[in-house]
């Protein structure tokens, strides 16, 4: 019998960079289906994705349930190459929904742009849109619990 390869979807949601902010509603559409859940402990969502699931929309309820979510697209297409690689940079960027370009591993305006935008986001002291240890640690953090 073959045994199929089961992907999950990991991501994070901080209140800032140590605190997680536990039991949000959130809503997964991907490969035809909706995940529906709660943030869990350190604020994180992990799900297993339906067969076939190369991207999806996330919704996430912030301000209770009445209230309208947080939407973003997502790319669900496989493995990221790791956070040390200017393309695993890249990747995260893409998935978090700062759009660094193809994760090629090459410098770009379009990725130092991201960069600086997601430094800004997260409360970087000085965003220069460079991949500093600290930007890596915090898109490490937010795309793979590793916090």
């Amino acid at each position: 019998m073959a045994r199929r390869h089961v992907y999950n979807f990991r991501v994070q949601f901080l209140e800032d960079i140590d605190e997680g902010m536990v039991g949000l509603k959130f809503e997964l559409e991907a490969g035809g289906e909706k995940l529906t859940g709660r943030t869990g402990p350190k604020g994180l969502i992990d799900v297993e994705l339906p067969p076939g699931s190369d991207k999806g929309k996330l919704k996430v309820w912030f301000d209770g349930e009445g209230e309208k979510p947080a939407e973003w697209e997502v790319a669900l297409d496989g493995e990221l190459k790791p956070v040390d690689d200017l393309a695993g940079v890249q990747q995260r960027l893409n998935h978090l929904g700062y759009d660094a370009g193809e994760p090629d591993g090459k410098p770009s305006d379009q990725l130092k742009a991201a960069l600086r935008a997601f430094q800004e986001a997260f409360g970087h002291p000085t965003p220069s849109g460079e991949a500093d240890e600290a930007t890596r640690k915090a898109l490490d953090t937010l795309t793979n619990g590793n916090g």
